[in-house]
């Protein structure tokens, strides 16, 4: 049950072969509509996810999954530190770098979440100002960061089988390989086929961040992968 969202003109029309999946988190409202939405104004160009998911569960679709949008946003120097060739390329008229390459080449979803938490007055607020429910709260150590909006459990099976589905369709491998995951991965910038988050390409970013659940999901996926024995 996916819901379309009216997003024509905010992304890339053009097809690449997939070989990334990237999870994301908003940072903000439970509002994917409103996300879109802000995407199409922030004077940036198609800077965007295919997909976003809501606390329900509920998908929400702004373009087709084979065409791409700026997800990722890293400058030249985070391949340079990691010995990776610098790349700058014509396709059908446009120039790619690797950083564009690499977002061509990926798929990505958000997960509406505030992310980060800070503590103030002994309440937790995102960093918009909202005062975040107790029953929201996860405590998690994480990159200096100390609590974060929990992810529900329908926002984690609709991620599932979104990823799943999305191995699927583009062929790509979404083994849980954790060290790729949670830190910046010279395997996520070079390229390589598989899932990340936006933590595997940027060490200043905090999404998704590795909660428990989250990480047992990713761990499930590795059965996906098995080879089927032969009865």
């Amino acid at each position: 049950k996916v819901i379309d969202v009216s997003f024509e003109g905010s992304y890339h029309k053009s097809i690449h072969q997939k070989n990334q999946i990237i999870w994301h988190h908003s940072a903000g409202w439970d509002n994917v509509r409103g996300m879109f939405q802000s995407w199409q104004t922030d004077g940036k160009e198609h800077v965007a996810t295919a997909i976003g998911i809501n606390d329900k569960g509920e998908v929400y679709r702004g373009f087709d999954e084979q065409y791409w949008a700026s997800s990722i946003g890293c400058r030249q120097n985070s391949f340079n530190n990691w010995d990776i060739k610098p790349i700058k390329t014509t396709i059908d008229g446009r120039v790619y770098t690797n950083n564009s390459l690499l977002d061509a080449g990926s798929v990505g979803v958000e997960v509406c979440n505030a992310g980060q938490l800070t503590l103030k007055g002994g309440d937790y607020y995102s960093w918009f100002g909202w005062k975040v429910p107790t029953d929201k709260i996860i405590e998690l150590d994480y990159k200096g960061y100390t609590a974060f909006e929990k992810y529900t459990d329908d926002e984690i099976n609709t991620l599932k089988y979104w990823t799943l589905l999305m191995g699927v369709k583009f062929n790509i491998p979404v083994n849980y390989r954790e060290n790729d995951m949670w830190s910046v991965s010279r395997r996520a910038l070079a390229g390589e086929p598989g899932l990340y988050t936006h933590n595997s390409y940027r060490e200043d970013k905090t999404d998704v961040s590795p909660q428990p659940h989250l990480i047992e999901m990713a761990r499930s996926l590795d059965l996906y992968m098995q080879p089927k024995m032969i009865t």
